[in-house]
């Protein structure tokens, strides 16, 4: 028997693979039916982290229902030209291994972390990532250099993967450089003595008297994911406040 592998940390891209294990592939391919089988690597104890328990079970299921073997808390050690090592020395051969194990720092970013003290000795830095405040500075730069989407970690802030967080990054920073704070002090701020006495009031009403910025929070609008053979999940919230969960098939 042949195995697709698909190691991965986030996502499992395995579902064009598996339609040849729907009844309908069976019987137009019945010759692979027992020369085919499918598994997913996972070196958590879920899969889908960044959704709820009753929503990564439902996932699971979904995955399982299709003839998927999910191998939860595994690490693949090595890749070689036909098996894969786990951790504990388990081999699994395969014939065709998909890898989707997440990002890696792009040279810029790498470049950065080792160039700036303070970030290379940072646990973020440790892992590839750029430090940065509640503002969006990066650490060790004294304000003068931003950063944001997937290649930061934000203090104190548990953001989960999406597109979504870095669009709000981006509306974040347009709207801390138009609005023109002084980035260099340990909370942004706006001297409103630096302009003349007709510019204090425009300028007080264009920064809606916020004379200092206010940090980045994050508004959670929901997540959807996609789980093959037309199974989707939606975790439909706004912020903290939940507004439902929902697996469902289209057709």
């Amino acid at each position: 028997m042949r195995s697709l592998l698909a190691p991965l940390t986030q996502h499992s891209d395995s579902h064009p693979f598996s339609l040849f294990s729907t009844p309908k592939h069976t019987q137009y391919y019945p010759r692979l039916v027992d020369l085919v089988s499918f598994r997913i690597i996972q070196g958590g104890a879920s899969i889908l982290p960044v959704f709820d328990a009753a929503m990564q079970t439902s996932g699971l299921e979904a995955l399982q229902s299709q003839g998927i073997e999910v191998m939860l808390n595994r690490k693949v050690m090595k890749v070689e030209e036909k098996h894969i090592e786990l951790d504990g020395g388990e081999l699994l051969p395969y014939g065709l291994c998909v890898w989707a194990a997440g990002t890696a720092p792009r040279d810029i970013t790498k470049n950065l972390i080792a160039s700036i003290p303070e970030l290379a000795a940072s646990t973020a830095g440790k892992r590839g990532r750029l430090a940065v405040d509640k503002w969006l500075r990066l650490r060790g730069t004294n304000g003068t250099i931003v950063a944001l989407g997937d290649a930061v970690e934000v203090d104190d802030l548990q953001l989960p993967p999406t597109g979504q967080v870095a669009a709000q990054h981006g509306a974040f920073l347009g709207r801390l450089l138009n609005r023109e704070y002084d980035l260099s002090t340990p909370v942004p701020t706006f001297d409103l003595d630096k302009v003349n006495p007709l510019e204090k009031v425009a300028n007080f009403v264009r920064l809606r008297g916020r004379l200092e910025a206010q940090a980045f929070s994050f508004l959670n609008l929901g997540l959807l994911a996609y789980v093959g053979s037309a199974n989707a999940l939606a975790q439909v919230q706004t912020g903290n406040i939940k507004l439902g969960d929902f697996s469902s098939k289209a057709g």
